[in-house]
């Protein structure tokens, strides 16, 4: 309980006294980090976030992948939004995307995704020929043409992560392609090293990006990816129905209706008994 509370003290008092005099020092790591530090803590504090907000725009030129990642994780973890740094930091990501881990990527699609900032990128040369995207699409451009490169890298939880991200910033509707890859990308994880929740997750994901009825409408090879996935996903939650809990088998049981797969496929799944 002591330490505790001596944490309180360091990070909501002392650690704010000493930003708000010496703040315009930090370096990049410096900024990453104390920013990092605080979401550890689940400190939600605000005036500490503010105080470096402007130096976190002035050393955004110097960051690279992880550093924008540790420092965008941190605002989307304590939900604290600030627009203009995301903005200046998704500007950066177009120099340095190619130094992003697979970790760092999950990350930042999730963080921009959770935000969904809708402010214009400026139409500079250097971002899609010029033309003008969203802050949040244009991360999403940016990142996911970095997933060929970390494919033998891919987990489950970076997957599930991307996914969801994806359905939840709607940027299968942009890509048309994307659900067809990322199929592939879980087909090639393979659905038997999924948790439980894990499958649940990529179902939801999948319900919204591309249903079954959907799929199997297409003619593009693409779509067929998605198809397979589905096929997978029903195979591998009816084998494992015993150990999902009741709040994965109901998420599973939503998706799988939502996406308009057949009632015998459901009543295999088994999954409200």
């Amino acid at each position: 309980a002591r330490l505790a509370v001596a944490e309180r003290i360091l990070f909501g008092q002392l650690t704010p006294s000493y930003i708000a005099a010496h703040g315009h020092k930090f370096q990049v790591k410096d900024l990453a980090l104390v920013l990092n530090a605080y979401a550890k803590v689940e400190l939600r504090n605000k005036a500490v976030f503010r105080a470096l907000s402007e130096r976190c725009r002035e050393q955004a030129p110097r960051m690279d992948g992880q550093a924008i990642s540790v420092i965008a994780n941190a605002h989307a973890r304590l939900l604290i939004v600030d627009e203009p740094l995301f903005k200046q930091l998704a500007w950066q990501l177009r120099l340095c995307s190619r130094t992003c881990t697979l970790q760092a990527v999950s990350n930042l699609i999730h963080a921009y995704a959770k935000f969904g900032f809708t402010d214009e990128l400026l139409p500079e040369a250097g971002w899609k020929g010029g033309h003008t995207v969203s802050i949040t699409d244009g991360v999403f451009d940016c990142l996911l043409g970095e997933l060929p490169r970390l494919r033998s890298q891919m987990t489950a939880q970076s997957l599930c992560v991307i996914t969801h991200a994806a359905a939840r910033a709607n940027q299968h509707k942009r890509q048309p392609e994307l659900p067809g890859m990322l199929a592939d990308l879980a087909l090639s994880v393979g659905l038997s090293g999924f948790a439980g929740s894990q499958l649940s997750m990529l179902s939801v994901a999948f319900a919204e990006l591309s249903p079954l009825l959907l799929a199997k409408q297409s003619e593009d090879g693409e779509a067929n990816s998605v198809v397979r996935l589905w096929e997978a996903l029903a195979d591998e939650t009816a084998r494992r129905n015993e150990e999902l809990n009741a709040t994965d088998a109901a998420n599973c049981a939503v998706a799988f209706a939502a996406s308009h797969c057949p009632s015998s496929t459901l009543k295999n799944l088994r999954l409200l008994q």
